[in-house]
C-alpha cells in the first residue's frame, strides 16, 4: 500500500510538470544542483546525511555566485561556457556528488519507514507549491528588478552597475541575481522561481532536522508542516520571484552546525559557518539581523573552547572569510556612487546619483515595539507594516512568546538559541525599519518555536499516544483552515488564481511586453513615462519615476531641457492606466515635443512613441550651381555626433549624355587621419532632381570628423543645386551620454 501511494504521489507530480510544461526546466534545475553539490564537495569532505547533503548544496552555491560575479566583468556570452563549467565539476566530482546523493536518499527512505504520511504529504505541498511557481512572473519588484538584473549579465554584458540607468542597478545584494543569471545561461527561465520554492522545501527539511533535538513527537513534523507551508507569508515568497527565501537557506544551512549544540562542532567548523554568513548577507542585506545572533554565539563558543591567540586567529581568519564574501562588491559600489550601501542612508555619504536623505520603508509609520498591541497589529493588521493583507502571517505568532516560558519548564540549548535569535533579530529589525518581510527569517524560524509550544503543552496534558495524536490533527487543522483560507480566496491578492490551472509558457506577464516586443533590442534607448515594469527589456530602459531620481530632479529643478532629454531616447513609453509623470513638460502637451514625438503603436494599455532624431548638419543652396566631378569636388567638414546619417542632393546634368552621381562620407579620427569612406554611386536622369541616399550608419567608432563630398562619380561634371546632411541617430553628446561619460570616468565602464 505504501509503495503504491508514493508512487502514485510521485507520477502526479511528474504528470503536473508535464502539463506545465516545465520538466527541461527541472532538470536544469537539477543540474544545478549537482553543480551546488559538486563545488561545496571540494570544502566539505566529512559531513555525511542530511546535514552534509544541504552544507555542501549551501556551500557550493555560494562559491559558485562569486564565480558569476568574476565572470560579470567579462563581456563574453555566457552559455557555453556555462554548460561546460557544470559537465565538468559534475564529471570531476561525480563521486562526491554520488555520495551525498546517497546520503539524502537514506535518510529520506529512513523517514518514510518512520512516517510514510509524512513523505505522501511533503509531495502533496510540493504538487500544491508548483500550481502558483510555473505560473508567469508578475509582481511588481520582480518585474522592476529581480527579472531585470539576471536577465541583464546572463546577456554576456559586463555588469556595470548603471545607477543612471536604474537605481536598483546599485544593489550590492546580488547573489541571488548571479544565480539566477546561471540558470538563465543554460537555457530556464521558469527555474528561476522553481530554485526560490526549492530553497523554501530545504528550508523546512532542515527545520526538521533541527527540531529532531529539541522534542521527541511522532506529530511533531506534520505539525511544523502544516505550520510552515500553509503560513500565506511563506507560502507567497517560496512561489514569486522575490528573494527573501534566498538568504534564509544559507542561514539555516549554518544552523546545521548548532544541531547538537556541540560546541567543538561549532569551533571546529568556524571557516565554513561565517562563510555561509557571508553569503547569506551578499544573498540580502536584511540577512544581517539573523547574522549577528548566530555570530555573538559562535564567538563566544570560540573563546570558551580555544586559548585567545588560538581563538583570536580563528575568529580573525573566519570574519575575513566572511566578509571576503560581499565586501569586493559593496567596495566597487562605494567607487562607483559614493555610497556604499546606495541609495540609503545617502544624507551621510552624499552620493550625486540619489537625493541627499535617508530612505524611508512607507511602512515606518505603523511602529512596532515589545507590547501585546504590536503583536496584536503583526498579526491582525498585517497591512500596515507589509505589503500583505491582513491576517497573511497565521495566527501561530500568537503563541511565540509562549515560548520563554515554555523554556523554563523543558529546558533546550538549541530552542533557548533559536528564541535568542527570534528576539535578537526582532529588535535589530523593528531598531532599522518596520516592515515585517525584513524579519520574514525570525518568523520562519519562530515556527519551529510555535510547534515546541504546542507539543510540550500536548505532551503534558494528554499522555495517551492516540489522544496525543488526535489533539495534534484537531490543532493541526484549526491553524491550517484560516490559512488555506486566505490562500486559496480569490480576493486574495497573492493567493492561488483560477488562471493558474491552466498552463502558460511565457515567462512573465507583463503588460508593456506585447508593445515593445518590435523594439525589444541590445542597442535601443527607451524612457518610459511611468511604467517602472522593465522585466526582461534587452535595451537600456530609463523611467521618470522615483528609480532614475537623478533625471526626475534635474527636470524638476530645470537643470535639463524636456526636449534635450527626450532626444536622448529612441523611444517613450506611457502607460495610460495611470497617472503621467511631468505631464506638461514630457507629453505632447508641450508644443516643443509635437515634432518629436510620433506614435507608432498603441494598445488598451500602453502608448509607444519614436523620437525623432532628424538634425540637419549641413544645408546649403546655391544661386549658381556647383561644378563638380572626382578631379575637382567640394569639401563640407562636419563634427560626427551620430551614428546614422542621410545626404539629401539636389543634382541636375552639367551637359548631355550619362552621368553618374555619388554620396561620399570620408570619416577621420581626432587627429584628422584618414579612417575610411561611405560611398553610394547613383545614376542621374537628364533633368534637375533631389537624390537622398539610404541611411549611412557604417560610421566608425573611432570617426571624430567626417567630410562630406560633393562630386560627381567620373570625370564627367555634375551641377549640385542644393544639399543637406542630416543626422538621423540621437547624438552623441546627449544629456543621457553626458551623465554616462561622467559615470564611466571610475571602472567598470557601462557599455554603450
Amino acid at each position: 500500500m505504501k509503495k503504491w501511494m508514493l508512487a502514485i504521489f510521485s507520477t502526479l507530480f511528474i504528470a503536473e510538470a508535464i502539463y506545465y510544461n516545465v520538466i527541461h526546466d527541472i532538470l536544469i534545475l537539477i543540474v544545478f544542483m549537482l553543480v551546488a553539490i559538486g563545488l561545496g564537495g571540494f570544502f566539505i569532505k566529512k559531513k555525511r546525511g542530511y546535514d552534509g547533503f544541504f552544507l555542501r548544496m549551501a556551500t557550493g552555491f555560494g562559491i559558485l555566485a562569486l564565480i558569476v560575479w568574476l565572470y560579470s566583468f567579462f563581456n563574453f556570452q555566457p552559455k557555453s561556457i556555462y554548460w561546460v563549467f557544470s559537465l565538468a565539476v559534475i564529471a570531476k566530482q561525480r563521486k562526491v556528488i554520488g555520495a551525498s546523493l546517497n546520503d539524502a536518499f537514506r535518510a529520506a527512505r529512513f523517514a518514510y519507514v518512520r512516517r510514510p504520511w509524512f513523505l505522501f504529504l511533503f509531495i502533496a505541498v510540493m504538487l500544491f507549491y508548483l500550481i502558483p511557481a510555473v505560473y508567469p512572473v508578475w509582481q511588481y519588484d520582480a518585474l522592476v528588478k529581480h527579472a531585470a538584473i539576471p536577465f541583464q549579465i546572463s546577456q554576456g554584458s559586463q555588469w556595470d552597475y548603471n545607477v543612471v540607468e536604474f537605481i536598483g542597478y546599485g544593489d550590492y545584494a546580488l547573489l541571488p541575481h548571479l544565480l539566477y543569471s546561471f540558470l538563465m545561461s543554460l537555457g530556464s527561465m521558469k527555474a528561476l522561481v522553481l530554485l526560490n520554492m526549492s530553497f523554501s522545501f530545504m528550508v523546512f527539511l532542515m527545520l526538521v532536522r533541527l527540531s529532531q533535538t529539541i522534542i521527541k513527537n511522532k506529530a511533531f513534523p506534520y505539525l511544523l508542516g502544516c505550520i510552515y507551508f500553509t503560513t500565506p507569508l511563506i507560502y507567497v515568497l517560496s512561489t514569486i520571484l522575490y528573494i527573501d527565501i534566498v538568504p534564509l537557506f544559507f542561514i539555516m544551512s549554518a544552523l546545521l552546525y548548532f544541531r547538537n549544540f556541540d560546541k567543538n562542532t561549532i569551533v571546529s567548523n568556524l571557516y565554513s559557518l561565517f562563510f555561509l554568513l557571508g553569503v547569506a548577507f551578499f544573498a540580502k542585506q536584511t540577512s544581517i539581523y539573523l547574522i549577528v545572533p548566530i555570530t555573538v554565539v559562535a564567538v563566544y563558543f570560540t573563546w570558551r573552547v580555544l586559548s585567545f591567540k588560538q581563538g583570536l586567529h580563528r575568529l580573525t581568519v573566519s570574519f575575513l572569510i566572511c566578509i571576503a564574501s560581499f565586501a569586493p562588491v559593496i567596495a566597487l559600489i562605494w567607487y562607483k556612487t559614493g555610497n556604499p550601501v546606495f541609495p540609503f542612508m545617502n544624507q551621510t555619504f552624499q552620493s550625486p546619483y540619489f537625493p541627499a536623505f535617508n530612505f524611508t520603508d512607507p511602512f515606518d509609520d505603523a511602529k512596532l515595539g515589545f507590547s501585546i498591541s504590536s503583536l496584536l497589529s503583526i498579526v491582525f493588521h498585517t497591512s500596515r507594516n507589509m505589503e500583505l493583507e491582513d491576517g497573511g502571517l497565521g495566527y501561530f505568532l500568537l503563541l511565540v512568546p509562549l515560548a520563554p516560558i515554555v523554556l523554563i519548564f523543558k529546558r533546550n540549548k538549541l530552542a533557548g538559541f533559536l528564541t535568542f535569535i527570534c528576539l535578537v533579530s526582532y529588535v535589530l529589525s523593528i531598531g532599522m525599519t518596520n516592515n515585517i518581510r525584513y524579519f520574514f527569517g525570525a518568523i520562519v524560524i519562530a515556527t519551529i518555536l510555535v510547534a515546541f509550544v504546542i507539543t510540550f503543552v500536548c505532551n503534558i496534558l494528554f499522555r495517551n499516544a492516540t489522544m496525543n495524536m488526535a489533539v495534534h490533527v484537531v490543532i493541526i487543522a484549526l491553524l491550517a483552515a484560516p490559512n488555506m483560507y486566505f490562500i486559496v480566496k480569490p480576493s486574495y491578492y497573492w493567493g492561488v488564481q483560477k488562471e493558474m490551472i491552466n498552463p502558460h509558457d511565457n515567462f512573465m506577464m507583463n503588460k508593456n511586453e506585447s508593445i515593445l516586443e518590435a523594439v525589444n533590442r541590445k542597442d535601443v534607448r527607451l524612457l518610459s513615462n511611468n511604467d517602472p515594469f522593465r522585466g526582461t527589456f534587452a535595451g537600456s530602459y530609463y523611467t521618470l519615476t522615483w528609480y532614475n531620481t537623478l533625471l526626475t530632479d534635474k527636470l524638476q529643478q530645470g537643470q535639463i531641457d524636456p526636449v534635450e532629454l527626450m532626444q536622448s531616447f529612441d523611444y517613450y513609453l506611457i502607460d495610460k492606466r495611470i497617472p503621467v509623470n511631468f505631464g506638461d513638460q514630457m507629453t505632447e502637451n508641450n508644443q516643443k515635443l509635437q515634432g518629436v514625438l510620433h506614435k507608432v503603436q498603441e494598445n488598451q494599455s500602453h502608448v509607444l512613441y519614436q523620437v525623432s532624431h532628424k538634425t540637419i548638419l549641413i544645408d546649403q543652396s546655391y544661386a549658381e550651381p556647383l561644378q563638380v566631378k572626382v578631379s575637382s569636388p567640394t569639401v563640407l567638414p562636419f563634427k560626427v555626433e551620430g551614428n546614422q546619417y542621410r545626404i539629401d542632393l539636389e543634382v541636375g546634368p552639367a551637359n548631355a549624355g550619362n552621368h553618374m552621381g555619388r554620396w561620399q562620407i570620408n570619416w577621420v579620427d581626432d587627429k584628422q587621419q584618414f579612417i575610411s569612406t561611405s560611398l553610394i554611386p547613383f545614376e542621374l536622369e537628364n533633368k534637375r532632381k533631389h537624390y537622398i541616399s539610404d541611411i549611412i550608419s557604417d560610421v566608425p567608432k573611432n570617426a571624430d570628423s567626417g567630410i562630406l563630398y560633393l562630386t560627381s562619380h567620373d570625370e564627367q561634371p555634375i551641377a549640385i543645386h542644393s544639399v543637406q546632411l542630416i543626422q538621423q541617430s540621437r547624438s552623441n553628446v546627449n544629456i543621457i551620454d553626458q551623465l554616462l561619460d561622467q559615470y564611466n570616468r571610475k571602472w567598470p565602464y557601462v557599455e554603450r
